[in-house]
């Protein structure tokens, strides 16, 4: 298919739900051809791959947790912990506490760095 031909094919499903909301209807009638055309633009559409991104309170609270887990880390050492053992015990803790973004100890460990 053509990219102008797609184009216009959106535009034309948009102009008939357009259409058919200014006149008061609540259902569209497709053909079949053109409702297949347009499912098939619909599956070619980009998908999103990966997490999504953290925004606002979440980022706080996660930045707060690792600063804790990374304060955690230095007393279990001052206490005498080795580094390792201490930075692992923090870890867990942490990602623990961010059960919610279902992290891993292995990626709160890497952020904590």
């Amino acid at each position: 298919m053509v990219k102008r031909n797609r184009d216009d094919l959106l535009d034309l499903a948009e102009r008939l739900v357009e259409y058919a909301e200014t006149e008061g209807d609540k259902t569209v009638t497709f053909k079949t051809g053109m409702a297949r055309a347009v499912l098939e633009l619909a599956k070619a559409a980009p998908k999103p791959r990966g997490r999504p991104p953290v925004k606002g309170r979440d980022r706080v609270q996660e930045k707060v947790v690792l600063v804790a887990a990374r304060s955690l880390k230095k007393n279990l050492i001052a206490e005498g912990m080795k580094k390792e053992a201490a930075h692992e015990k923090a870890a867990k803790e942490a990602a623990a506490k961010l059960k919610s973004r279902n992290l891993a100890d292995s990626t709160v460990k890497r952020r904590m760095e």
